[in-house]
């Protein structure tokens, strides 16, 4: 009732009459609707199947890329040139963090468990040696939630990290940025996780207008894009991680959540330097380098704040829980300016920093010829020795640093617009720069372990990879060594890409090796270090034959620690050493001796006397070497080896020494390279070096007294194995 029924004669009404529904009509409408579902289906079918040849032409294209992206990848890494030891160390240092935390975590499980299992007597005394049902079964109220990192740490294994400092973004090419997205993109495949910060030199102290603040995200976007094209990598753009207090304070971070997320998922953070400032309720750009320690101190696990009455060994397990977290094994610094200068190389800079021993030296070289260029400009200096700077004090309680008053503009030049300084004043912010580096590098190796290691180099030495040589062929290239990477080696060898005790002429200048040698113009490697002891001290007490009239030194000295030096040279020589013997033979010889660290290498120098010659001829005594010794642990890392020998030829010895060693000892190929001369001594099995200058192998009085002294001096090991000497 009230639905209207559609009859037959309804639809005759309604169309008209009957004719205009014949069955031959009706049968040609069902026909074409038929043949017009065929086509569209056909067509559907034919759309799908190019649809799927698209995507698996795109899938086999990504594989091509990705399988050249493997291909670069490998060849960059074996251009590196690591050896076999090399890459045993690189993945034991991988290894290591994992390994203890799984023990640590093995041991919290054994401890609840033996707890668990308290021995209970046989006889049943009720809950006097035990925890009563009520008390045991009750809720457990605590004050403070347990540390999310804690939680965090237990689960997931250290994220290795190196923090990359980027300078002067908007001035460097795409190629380059190209070449250091693919370089990133490597390190992330070597188990480490690069966090770029981007340092764009600005010397406002103003709030961020929004187009300057969105140049800064233009570059950084740039960046992202680089790496993201390598389809190895991915990227994040995280301009929310700094906060400020206060205008007088450091900048912390905002949230370690929010820093960790993309770390987590393997993405590469690519920092801006601002900072929300709680005064102001703005975006604040803030000082690049006190951005990066505060990035060092949190990676390190420092930034714990102690909570009100919190029991300090809960204090002392979040941190232990952060430390966790993150593993901060590198800092590097990509400047134009390159690493940091050498001046009394004439335009070459250090291949290695042992902060520990030369960080004084190294900034009074680098102060003294800032002043040298204002001198030569007329104007009066502005850099001063005397006081600290507050800007450059604030970046690590501990270092002490110069008062530059024009620092700001000098050397935080603005990012956008053209430099106006003459060569002059180019010269002086380079120098000032460098100084900068130099003082940071010093302040984020004080936060981390000793085993972390940092290097300064060029963008455009980190853009360097397989591609560009391949794409760039040079007639004087010579296979892949050319384009080695300093970033890659260093990560796989923790070495500079040349040894620092070698000498400059032999540092692959010579020949068709200018691009090799571009590494040594462009790179330093750094290293927190270990101090270097020098007794005495040629600094104070140049090392003479006739000792300026004082007494000479004997290894009884208090302060020598002799049994740590007999273990010294046993564990490196892998012989015992006739201590009665060696003492008789050098105590009133001794010229001087340098201990590396905890005894971890040191040399011993004597002077001696040739055979014929009086002993009071001050002029025919002999500067010898007569044990050059390094821990077995420490061979091969951590550079002790060159800093023993850069002390012997630089500061005990300036004009030359001599020793001799075995002709089957393999440690000779390493002396062959660093000495100036040397000669198989005929008739023995001894091979004699010498560094001193103008000495020709069978010519004049000072070589046959070198041949004489190496010829007759007495082993003093307890085994007496004289013939294999």
């Amino acid at each position: 009732m009230g639905q209207r029924v559609l009859t037959w004669s309804g639809i005759v009404n309604f169309t008209g009459s009957k004719s205009n529904l014949r069955p031959s009509r009706i049968k040609s409408c069902s026909r074409r609707k038929r043949c017009f579902s065929n086509e569209h289906i056909t067509a559907s079918r034919t759309q799908s199947k190019s649809q799927v040849q698209s995507r698996v032409q795109g899938q086999l294209a990504q594989k091509a890329r990705d399988k050249q992206a493997d291909r670069e990848f490998f060849i960059d890494l074996l251009s590196s040139a690591a050896t076999k030891r090399d890459a045993k160390a690189y993945i034991t240092r991988l290894q290591t963090t994992s390994l203890e935390r799984k023990d640590n975590g093995s041991h919290t499980k054994t401890s609840f468990y033996l707890e668990s299992q308290i021995a209970r007597p046989e006889v049943n005394l009720g809950t006097f040696f035990g925890h009563a049902t009520a008390v045991g079964q009750s809720p457990k109220f605590s004050q403070y939630q347990k540390s999310e990192s804690a939680a965090v740490t237990d689960q997931e294994q250290a994220h290795h990290l190196a923090l990359v400092n980027i300078v002067d973004v908007p001035n460097l090419d795409d190629s380059v940025l190209q070449g250091i997205g693919l370089t990133l993109s490597q390190l992330c495949r070597l188990s480490i996780t690069p966090c770029v910060v981007l340092d764009f030199r600005s010397s406002s102290n103003e709030a961020v207008q929004p187009s300057w603040r969105q140049q800064m995200v233009n570059q950084a976007e740039r960046l992202e894009k680089a790496i993201c094209k390598t389809s190895a990598a991915s990227a994040r753009i995280l301009d929310y991680v700094y906060s400020l207090s206060d205008a007088t304070s450091p900048p912390g971070i905002f949230s370690r959540r929010l820093l960790m997320a993309p770390i987590r998922s393997r993405l590469i953070p690519i920092i801006l330097p601002l900072a929300f400032s709680c005064q102001t309720q703005t975006m604040t750009p803030i000082n690049t380098h006190q951005a990066i320690l505060a990035l060092t101190r949190e990676f390190a696990g420092l930034n714990v704040q102690s909570m009100q009455d919190e029991d300090p060994t809960s204090m002392t397990q979040r941190l232990e829980a952060l430390q966790k977290q993150t593993s901060l094994d590198r800092f590097i610094i990509l400047d134009p300016q390159g690493g940091i200068p050498h001046p009394a190389l004439h335009g070459s800079n250090h291949v290695f920093l042992n902060m520990e021993q030369e960080y004084d030296d190294v900034r009074k070289e680098l102060l003294a010829h800032a002043k040298a260029i204002e001198a030569s400009s007329g104007r009066p200096t502005s850099l001063q020795d005397e006081t600290i700077s507050p800007s450059i004090s604030d970046l690590h309680p501990n270092s002490l640093q110069t008062n530059r008053e024009k620092v700001a503009q000098d050397d935080l030049v603005a990012s956008t617009g053209p430099s106006r300084l003459d060569d002059t004043k180019s010269a002086r912010s380079g120098f000032t720069r460098h100084l900068e580096n130099l003082e940071l590098l010093r302040a984020v190796l004080a936060y981390l372990p000793s085993t972390s290691s940092a290097i300064v180099t060029t963008p455009l030495e980190a853009a360097k990879s397989s591609k560009s040589s391949r794409q760039k062929p040079s007639i004087s290239a010579v296979g892949t060594r050319t384009q080695r990477n300093p970033l890659i080696h260093n990560l796989l060898t923790d070495k500079p890409a040349f040894s620092a005790s070698l000498p400059m002429g032999r540092l692959g200048r010579s020949n068709n090796s200018d691009k090799i040698a571009s590494n040594l113009a462009t790179s330093t490697f750094v290293k927190r270090g270990m101090p270097l002891t020098m007794i005495p001290d040629p600094r104070i007490t140049p090392w003479t034959p006739d000792n300026q009239g004082e007494r000479k030194l004997r290894l009884t000295d208090a302060r020598i620690d002799l049994p740590r030096l007999v273990h010294l040279i046993d564990d490196s020589f892998n012989r015992k050493l006739d201590v009665e013997h060696y003492l008789a033979r050098v105590n009133g010889r001794i010229a001087g001796l340098v201990i590396a660290g905890e005894y971890e290498g040191g040399a011993l120098f004597t002077w001696e006397t040739p055979p014929g010659a009086s002993a009071s001829n001050v002029s025919r005594q002999v500067p010898y070497l007569d044990k050059f010794a390094v821990l077995k642990r420490s061979q091969g890392a951590g550079g002790v080896a060159d800093i023993v020998f850069n002390a012997m030829v630089r500061g005990c010895f300036p004009n030359g020494v001599c020793w001799r060693s075995r002709r089957d000892n393999p440690v000779n190929k390493w002396y062959f390279e660093r000495a100036r001369g040397t000669w198989k001594i005929p008739d023995t099995n001894w091979t004699m070096f010498w560094t001193t200058e103008g000495v020709e192998a069978g010519v004049g009085e000072r070589f046959r007294d070198y041949e004489a002294v190496c010829r007759s001096v007495e082993p003093s090991w307890a085994d007496q194995k004289k013939a294999a000497d």
